[in-house]
């Protein structure tokens, strides 16, 4: 399985090489995904122009102009949904081990195409894109 998985990030990285010219945008994507340290947020400017550099104070700065832009609504004039549902009303809900340990199995065999998965987004491939191919 592992070995399965290297040579598709190999294919997976040859391809994006070769078509850099065409999808540049797929290739610092994936190189961008492959950094330690994410970009931060840079220096803001408040009202008075003066530079804000605390990680709180930028916080605050931007929390203050999102509360200026978005408007609050008036909740006394909300209109009514219609009920979706005529059946009965769920009034109780067994659940016994039984039912535990045979959904327990069915999510087990389900976890195999998870590790499946996970292994191939650790590369960076898709995995319409693998199954494609």
């Amino acid at each position: 399985m592992s070995q399965e998985t290297h040579s598709l990030c190999r294919e997976f990285e040859r391809d994006l090489a070769r078509n850099v010219k065409t999808n540049p945008k797929a290739f610092w994507r994936y190189s961008n995904s492959k950094l330690k340290n994410k970009p931060r947020l840079g220096d803001l400017k408040n009202s008075e122009r003066a530079v804000v550099q605390g990680d709180k104070e930028k916080a605050d700065l931007l929390n203050k102009y999102f509360a200026s832009v978005y408007t609050q609504e008036n909740i006394e004039n909300l209109p009514s949904l219609d009920t979706k549902y005529d059946g009965a009303p769920l009034s109780e809900m067994n659940i016994t081990a039984d039912t535990i340990i045979r959904r327990r199995k069915y999510f087990y065999l389900l976890s195999f195409a998870d590790k499946t998965t996970a292994y191939m987004s650790r590369c960076g491939l898709n995995t319409l894109y693998a199954s494609a191919k």
